[in-house]
């Protein structure tokens, strides 16, 4: 159990960091919580609502990946390199091309409360 502990906020740590260190984190987590405060609002569905949650948790993940590879290359080649731009604007682009995605999944659900 002290392991899972350690583990838990070990985790929580790399999670505070990300928080502190990247602010279209902190504008994912704000806009998560606007979304699902419409899902209440709305009365999502079950199934809805969980594709909701992991839309939001893909975005927020891909962020944390997108923030590891940036401090891993920025420790590996500190010195400017084109080969480390192409990667980071890569794992950025994937990290919008998810928020893309989701926000069309989201204006679909949120749109079809209102058809008749």
């Amino acid at each position: 159990m002290h392991q899972l502990r350690q583990s838990v906020g070990h985790a929580w740590r790399g999670i505070a960091f990300v928080w502190r260190e990247e602010r279209n984190f902190r504008l994912e987590v704000t806009a998560g919580i606007l979304v699902i405060l419409v899902t209440a609002i709305l009365h999502f569905t079950y199934v809805e609502f969980c594709i909701v949650i992991a839309c939001i948790a893909g975005v927020l993940t891909a962020e944390i990946i997108n923030t590891i590879t940036e401090e891993l290359l920025d420790v590996i080649a500190p010195t400017y390199s084109e080969h480390v731009r192409h990667l980071k604007d890569v794992t950025a682009g994937a990290v919008l091309l998810l928020s893309f995605a989701s926000l069309i999944a989201g204006i679909a659900t949120i749109l079809h409360h209102f058809s008749i």
